[in-house]
């Protein structure tokens, strides 16, 4: 059976692995998508998660059907995703 996560951190293992054999020294950039809310249901546990394994991006779909309910997802996602998360250097 294909476990996301399990996948992704053998496939990061293996192109940080080549990278290294053929002379790269900078870090790979990696973009991904969560799968769906997380294991636990909390999305910002799943971002941090993928964080961990390697990934430097991260693409979201936030549900709406009008511009208004774009804005207001954009807002919340930011509140309740973005500031908990974010590092102060």
């Amino acid at each position: 059976p294909f476990e996301p996560l399990d996948d992704l951190s053998a496939l990061l293992d293996y192109a940080n692995d080549h990278a290294a054999s053929v002379g790269r020294r900078a870090p790979l950039d990696v973009i991904g998508m969560p799968f769906g809310t997380g294991g636990n249901g909390n999305l910002g546990d799943q971002i941090k998660e993928l964080e961990s394994l390697g990934l430097t991006w991260l693409a979201v779909g936030l549900p709406n059907e009008t511009r208004l309910q774009l804005i207001d997802a954009i807002g919340r996602f930011g509140h309740d995703i973005i500031r908990p998360g974010r590092s102060v250097a």
